[in-house]
């Protein structure tokens, strides 16, 4: 029995051939499927299914495609094949007409990963850049049931996390540091508000995500949403040490502690990042130029503009609400350490009748005092 061949140019390995130009699949398994029948039972459809799962890591976001097939099968009575089936049947049928050759990464190869969620499945593709575009290396695709459903962002942020466990474990022995330095840029316009982040390791790791905010924030808002991001992403991929650039002059030296915190919203902000930090076993905070925080910075203005899909070399998360609500805050004990604290003037008016000498001063003591209140001889809010 013949137990290897020499010198060929392309072979059959489980089931794909192995060519000059990468992984392609199984042209005799492609053409079955392409000339499939419309299924007229549900015995067919599982024949179906059962195909496209061979053929299934040459197309991207296949469990997505097949969702509509699950309809009839779900149907105890009659069978009935709709539309939507047939459409997703054409669409799976076109793809592996032509279907894509995968390439095979040499080593220290820059591989970049994609992940598309949503309520019924979830799915990633690897993918590696070349001079003439990008490569696929692997896509890979699952269905959600509904023991598994979790939301959005907390599978993106979990399939994130195993990705990246998986493969810092296979390229370095694990740290009781893991440390990570990030980048952070927030941006608010007209026309929306986002935020970039970059995280890095020390084994080059990076990662790049920009963060769509769906509701009106200021500037200084918007830093520390990519703040408080950032430090949950770090969360993700079980980091223990984090240094954070921030070019945010204002949100840098607050955290801090630097500069005094007067404004409402963001001493709440400032408050849920130091809760945050505490989960670190060290943290660094340190201003940085703008112009040497280009890249966050393009993040950040790409997630603030109307145009949010046109780059696909970055992970794209979206933020529906404040990490702060003001309609649901708790009520907070606040310290008074001083009389230069704008809490000291809130104090005094409503247990003094006392205010700042200076009319606006005065005017903006009165509109805050209104948020709080003395009980036994503390400030509540």
């Amino acid at each position: 029995m013949e137990k290897c061949t020499f010198g060929v140019r392309a072979g059959k390995f489980l089931g794909f051939y192995l060519t000059e130009r990468g992984i392609e699949a199984n042209p005799d398994k492609c053409r079955a499927f392409s000339e499939f029948p419309t299924p007229n039972d549900k015995k067919s459809i599982q024949v179906l299914n059962g195909m496209l799962t061979v053929l299934s890591r040459f197309v991207a976001k296949s469990a997505q495609h097949a969702l509509p097939f699950f309809k009839p099968l779900l149907k105890e009575a009659t069978f009935e094949w709709f539309e939507e089936c047939e459409q997703a049947l054409s669409h799976l049928k076109q793809v592996l007409s032509e279907p894509p050759v995968l390439t095979r990464p040499g080593n220290d190869e820059i591989l970049y990963l994609y992940l598309a969620v949503s309520n019924e499945a979830i799915s990633a593709a690897l993918i590696q850049e070349a001079e003439d575009g990008q490569k696929p290396v692997y896509f890979t695709s699952k269905a959600l049931q509904r023991p598994e459903y979790e939301s959005r962002k907390a599978l993106e942020a979990q399939a994130l996390a195993d990705f990246i466990a998986e493969m810092t474990s296979i390229t370095s022995p694990p740290s009781a540091e893991n440390k990570w330095t990030i980048y952070v840029d927030g941006a608010s316009s007209n026309s929306g508000s986002g935020a970039g982040i970059i995280l890095e390791n020390d084994e080059g790791l990076i990662i790049e995500v920009s963060l769509v905010l769906l509701f009106t924030t200021s500037n200084n808002q918007a830093e520390y949403e990519a703040f408080l991001a950032s430090l949950r992403l770090a969360e993700d991929v079980g980091s223990r040490q984090v240094k954070i650039y921030a070019d945010s002059q204002l949100v840098a030296s607050q955290v801090n502690g630097d500069y005094q915190t007067k404004n409402d919203t963001l001493v709440e902000y400032l408050a849920l990042v130091k809760e945050k930090m505490k989960n670190f076993a060290k943290e660094e905070v340190e201003h940085i130029p703008q112009e040497h925080n280009s890249r966050a910075d393009v993040l950040s203005k790409l997630a603030s503009t109307r145009n949010k899909g046109g780059n696909k070399s970055v992970i794209q998360e979206i933020l529906s609400k404040p990490s702060v609500d003001r309609s649901t805050s708790l009520i907070q004990v606040l310290a008074i350490r001083d009389d230069q604290c704008w809490m000291t003037h809130v104090y005094n008016f409503l247990t003094k009748d006392e205010l700042p000498a200076d009319a606006k001063e005065a005017s903006t003591i009165k509109r805050r005092a209104y948020s709080y209140v003395i009980i036994e001889n503390k400030l509540y809010r």
